[in-house]
């Protein structure tokens, strides 16, 4: 059984969490019954990683693309009874672009992925936008960076080897970069990336909204990330601190152009015509 489907669900002001592990291969009696409790936010958070899906093709389809279409089938079914709408939250990637690349990534740009496992998501964000736009989903996509590093073995990830760099040395065992020096490459590690998701979504609360604006993680990230980086002793030397460094991150990394509560707006309307 290959367990990779999680859910959480998050109850008024109180956080009531709950987990489930299983496949999405099942019948659709099992699958319905996976979301039979109606939780109000679903992460889908795991699937078959960028380098396993290259090697096993019917695999990589089989979880990344046909077990996230099963789920928003269940969702959608699970609504016909009587009304249900949850929000879902679907963790995507940056393999949904394809090169070259610019400097910053924007919304306009192009995705075309270059692996099978870039395409699998890219569907996956096609489907989550159809069954939001069709009102079954309260849908978003997040398009993650590599996240290092991740705990336990080593996976098939493509870019396994950016938590390779860090995880090996650790333990004493040497560790291979192959790439060049000039590679620039998006990561985070675990806390960091869930943290200043929560505490963004916490700070929006606090400011009377129900949603996220890039602004509202700006004001987190010097708190959420300075601890986390290790000058170099020139910098050290130099007095730079890690909020300068922050900082210049923050003022080169593009936000998006449209605020999000006009994107919901926007939704909104669509579903309305729709009804």
């Amino acid at each position: 059984m290959i367990r990779w489907f999680s859910v959480l669900a998050l109850c008024a002001a109180v956080l009531a969490v709950a987990s489930s592990a299983s496949a999405l291969d099942l019948d659709g009696a099992k699958r319905k019954g996976l979301i039979g409790e109606r939780p109000d936010v679903i992460f889908h958070l795991a699937a078959i990683v960028s380098g396993e899906a290259e090697a096993d093709f019917e695999k990589g389809y089989r979880i990344n693309l046909d077990g996230t279409r099963y789920l928003l089938e269940a969702i959608r079914l699970e609504g016909v009874k009587s009304p249900y709408v949850p929000r879902l939250v679907f963790t995507s990637s940056i393999a949904v672009f394809g090169a070259p690349f610019p400097d910053a990534i924007g919304d306009e740009f192009l995705s075309a992925p270059l692996t099978s496992y870039g395409t699998q998501k890219a569907i996956g964000e096609l489907l989550l936008n159809d069954y939001s736009r069709k009102g079954f989903v309260d849908g978003i996509g997040i398009r993650l960076p590599t996240i290092v590093v991740r705990p336990g073995k080593p996976n098939a990830a493509a870019s396994g080897f950016f938590s390779n760099i860090l995880r090996e040395p650790l333990v004493g065992q040497e560790a291979v970069l192959p790439v060049g020096r000039d590679v620039r490459h998006w990561f985070a590690s675990p806390r960091a990336a869930i943290n200043l998701i929560l505490s963004a979504k916490a700070l929006a609360f606090v400011r009377g909204r129900a949603y996220v604006l890039p602004g509202d993680v700006r004001d987190l990230a010097l708190d959420v990330m300075r601890h986390r980086l290790v000058l170099s002793y020139e910098a050290l030397a130099d007095g730079v601190s890690a909020d300068e460094v922050l900082r210049q991150i923050l003022t080169v990394v593009p936000v998006p152009e449209v605020p999000l509560h006009e994107r919901i707006r926007a939704r909104d309307a669509v579903r309305a015509r729709h009804a």
